[in-house]
């Protein structure tokens, strides 16, 4: 896709488009220069991005969501990003997912 630039060449992208990007690069492997670069968006913008959404999650950079876990549910699920992710079928397994998210 095509960044729309103002006159003095700056990207100007809407909130949901920006989101949309920074969650394409959480599942790349490519450094943010790279990743910056291959898309059309200058490196200083695109870290000022990666900033605000850094201080936006809080310590660890971690974004905290509201979970529901039940029947229903079918366990809990959770992605990371870069896209690993873990399911979690019943209480057994849910202290070893627990040390697990702690570590990371």
């Amino acid at each position: 896709m095509i960044l729309k630039t103002d006159t003095r060449g700056r990207v100007r992208v809407d909130r949901e488009r920006r989101g949309a990007i920074l969650e394409q690069f959480d599942r790349s492997a490519m450094s943010a220069a790279a990743f910056a670069r291959l898309h059309g968006i200058k490196y200083t913008t695109f870290n000022y991005w990666l900033k605000a959404r850094r201080e936006k999650r809080g310590p660890g950079g971690v974004e905290l969501v509201e979970a529901v876990v039940g029947a229903a549910t079918g366990g809990l699920h959770v992605e990371l990003p870069g896209g690993a992710r873990l399911h979690v079928h019943d209480e057994a397994s849910a202290g070893l997912a627990a040390a697990l998210l702690r570590a990371l």
